[in-house]
């Protein structure tokens, strides 16, 4: 069987590690790995292991939560609600996890669960005291970080508001126009969304559409389609000139085709061109998803000012909205 390559975190912890295991494996011998990993004294069939969705670390090494930083040594289980799926003992790994999911390199796989109270070996080597008196000045010092720390608001969850307070603090000027007239140009079969597919099915769905349509046209140019979804931090902006942070990704870019150097350049946005924000419907809430388009447009002008992308907002079917 194919070896793969687990990225799993502590839920109370801070730190994501790796976990190689031949996919043909069972979730007991990961729990054996995870244990042997991270050095606890208590039997590996105590830990819980739980596939988990829309969890991520960003090139900044903070953890994202659904496009939102979150505060994960102060997290719990719950916290991760729906997105969550307990991994019994005796599922083969193949069966847990497609090939896509293991192949995002951001993405964590796998919470884990460890019994309460449990300790490893290097923590058991602190004296009782000075453990406790450690752990009291580190969650001091979280909660302290905590408080100075700006709010951090996600592209999709930005209200008018704020994002009115986002144009004013960078003096932008939003003008609504006319769509030029163009000559109707030849019909192209819209996408189609499947409402029973995962997140990540439904990614390689609709990159294999877009690329049908749009990879000759950009080769020519020097140009590609980029899965922004693999990146959960690449439209992040941080400005003095309002009071928080704009954080998350989009669905699609189009940028300079850089080939295989492409991943570890992704945050420079090279020769960035478009924006794509997909929608399954574009019918309801459709201010809220407009917010989040303007919201991206700025944050990709600010990070990108000599290249002036523009953000398109459509459903890949009726709704094509330019901006």
């Amino acid at each position: 069987m194919v070896e793969v390559s687990l990225n799993c975190m502590v839920v109370g912890g801070g730190t994501p590690f790796s976990i190689d295991i031949d996919a043909g494996k069972k979730v007991d011998h990961l729990k054996k790995k995870i244990k042997k990993e991270k050095e606890y004294l208590f039997p590996a069939d105590e830990l819980q292991l739980y596939r988990v969705d829309g969890l991520a670390q960003d090139e900044d090494e903070q953890i994202v939560y659904n496009g939102i930083t979150i505060d994960m040594p102060n997290c719990s289980l719950v916290d991760f609600g729906g997105s969550t799926k307990k991994l019994a003992a005796l599922s083969l790994i193949s069966e847990c996890f497609e090939e896509a999911d293991v192949n995002i390199r951001w993405k964590i796989h796998v919470l884990v669960v460890v019994p309460e109270g449990a300790v490893s070996a290097t923590s058991s080597t602190l004296a009782g005291d000075d453990a406790l008196l450690q752990k009291m000045e580190e969650a001091m010092e979280r909660q302290f970080k905590k408080q100075k720390k700006r709010k951090c608001i996600a592209f999709s969850d930005i209200s008018t508001a704020k994002l009115n307070k986002v144009i004013n603090g960078l003096n932008v000027i939003v003008v609504s126009g006319k769509e030029p007239y163009r000559r109707r140009a030849k019909q192209v079969r819209g996408f189609e969304w499947d409402p029973s597919l995962r997140d990540d099915q439904q990614i390689a769905e609709y990159s294999q559409y877009l690329r049908g349509h749009l990879n000759a046209t950009l080769q020519q140019t020097g140009l590609c389609l980029l899965d922004a979804t693999q990146y959960p931090g690449v439209l992040a902006i941080e400005d003095v000139r309002f009071e928080f942070d704009l954080h998350g990704t989009t669905d699609v870019l189009v940028l300079h085709d850089l080939g295989d150097d492409m991943a570890e350049n992704v945050r420079y946005l090279n020769g960035l061109r478009l924006v794509m924000e997909l929608k399954k419907d574009l019918t309801a809430e459709y201010s809220k998803k407009e917010n989040q388009a303007l919201a991206e447009l700025i944050a990709a002008n600010v990070k990108t000012p000599d290249q002036s992308p523009v953000v398109l907002l459509t459903d890949l079917r009726q709704k094509w909205v330019f901006l």
